[in-house]
């Protein structure tokens, strides 16, 4: 009898998210994406809102280390907030 090969092996990338769950469950709580998106309505067109970049800039004041904007494209994509949030690592920016 042969040994079968394990095909089905994904490869996973860890990142350290740190509060921003926290953070993304107490802004949506404060209904603050709409607040924000109620205010400025003119919107962007980049395939995301106001609000939704507002969440990471929230995150990122809150963090334990906070970037300044021009490094903060970078800093999401190190914490994975594009996928906590939704939104490519490089809108963030």
């Amino acid at each position: 009898m042969s040994a079968k090969k394990d095909t089905t092996r994904e490869a996973y990338e860890t990142v350290v998210v740190g509060a921003a769950h926290l953070v993304k469950h107490i802004l949506s709580k404060l209904g603050f994406v709409a607040a924000i998106d109620e205010v400025l309505t003119h919107q962007p067109e980049i395939g995301t809102r106001y609000g939704q970049l507002a969440q990471v800039l929230a995150a990122n004041r809150l963090a334990f280390q906070p970037v300044p904007l021009y490094e903060l494209a970078d800093w999401a994509a190190e914490h994975g907030l594009d996928q906590v949030f939704g939104l490519e690592a490089d809108l963030a920016g």
